[in-house]
């Protein structure tokens, strides 16, 4: 919950998002962007920004095989890369994704109101929560997703969370 003062949303996704959204990329031409003004299109015709990928990437798309348990280079960037394929390659992902961003542009949205009303009687999770049940209903898919990838989380996290960003900085560059 946000609490007076803070500039931003404590979340992780809406965090991440943030982020991504502010970093200035250079872009293979030479110009840079800030990461919310340029948007990747996708092999799945999917157009996202910078930060949008990250924010999706990991907490809702991602393979059930965690990226920094792989026992080389090679397998971690392949599980980056399966993981990759569900965002940016499966032809399901670009609905599930627009829908996800809506919701998630409604929850900042709710979350900026509370945050100037003091907290205020703003339902901001209880009114995204139907959103994201009728969109888990609509969507769902078994063993993948927020709570499917959450149990096998181990890439967000210390040590771990730098073995996965190597492998998918690596793999990345081989995406260009």
């Amino acid at each position: 919950m946000m609490r007076k003062g803070e500039d931003s949303p404590s979340l992780s996704t809406q965090s991440t998002f943030h982020l991504g959204e502010t970093l200035s990329i250079q872009w293979h031409d030479g110009q840079k962007y800030l990461g919310k003004n340029k948007k990747f299109k996708l092999s799945n015709n999917l157009e996202l920004t910078y930060g949008q990928i990250n924010a999706l990437g990991g907490d809702y798309y991602g393979s059930d095989q965690p990226i920094c348990k792989g026992s080389n280079a090679n397998e971690r960037r392949d599980r980056f890369m399966a993981g990759w394929t569900t965002l940016a390659v499966d032809k399901r992902a670009k609905p599930e994704a627009e829908e996800l961003i809506r919701i998630k542009k409604k929850e900042v949205e709710l979350l900026e109101k509370a945050k100037y009303n003091n907290g205020g009687d703003n339902p901001v999770h209880g009114s995204t929560m139907d959103d994201l049940k009728a969109f888990y209903q609509a969507f769902g898919r078994e063993g993948k997703g927020y709570a499917g990838l959450a149990m096998i989380n181990f890439d967000h996290f210390g040590n771990n969370a730098r073995i996965a960003y190597n492998a998918g900085h690596e793999a990345a560059w081989t995406l260009l």
